[in-house]
């Protein structure tokens, strides 16, 4: 773990539980833990083409379908690259 966060530049906090998120990433993490904004659930359909969709949905088709999200392509899941991703 201790290379992984050397890697991400993250660092344990003062009182050593938890950790330090550098503040130039700090904006990415804003909400994390919040409700969803209403007005940005869809908004990936305007900042993704369809080449990054057909691309994301493979790897991703298992949870975007658990967690109730409309799948575009219909691509089953593609093993291969769920487990290149970490992901099974």
């Amino acid at each position: 773990m201790e290379l992984v966060c050397d890697f991400l530049d993250v660092s344990k906090n003062s009182s050593g539980q938890g950790y330090v998120i550098p503040k130039r990433y700090g904006e990415l993490h804003k909400n994390v833990g919040k409700e969803p904004i209403q007005s940005k659930i869809t908004a990936w359909q305007q900042l993704l083409s369809k080449k990054e969709v057909k691309a994301f949905e493979p790897v991703a088709h298992e949870k975007l379908l658990s967690e109730g999200y409309e799948v575009v392509n219909h691509n089953k899941s593609n093993p291969k690259m769920q487990q290149f991703f970490g992901i099974k």
